[in-house]
């Protein structure tokens, strides 16, 4: 059995970790715009990783991660910092026991983003 997933799993792989990037950008209340200028990607790209037609290169998420001030790992896994579901079937903790995202304000202020129950 080799290590490697088809077309299909990884069209659904690419399509959650843009579903994240689209997830964590509302998160920080930020245009398209305002994020591709920050990460020095285009529209266009930031557009596409978020529908899943390209995948997110690693530098990519990296710079993202950076921005919204998450471990990349985040992209990945079942549970985010910010409550939201993740990929990983190895990752079997409670909702309950995920960390609260903290937003920044553009003054610097922590804000902690409370899910909705």
């Amino acid at each position: 059995m080799s290590g490697r997933i088809g077309g299909r799993e990884l069209t659904k792989l690419y399509q959650e970790i843009g579903r994240r990037v689209q997830l964590q950008r509302y998160f920080l209340q930020l245009s398209q715009r305002d994020i591709a200028d920050r990460i020095s990607v285009t529209v266009e790209t930031l557009v596409k990783i978020e529908a899943g037609r390209i995948r997110a290169p690693s530098y990519f998420l990296r710079r993202y991660a950076k921005l919204c001030r998450v471990p990349v790992i985040c992209f990945f896994k079942r549970s985010m910092p910010n409550g939201g579901p993740g990929l990983g079937s190895d990752d079997k903790a409670p909702a309950s026991n995920v960390v609260p995202f903290k937003k920044r304000s553009r003054l610097g202020q922590a804000t902690t983003i409370k899910r909705a129950a």
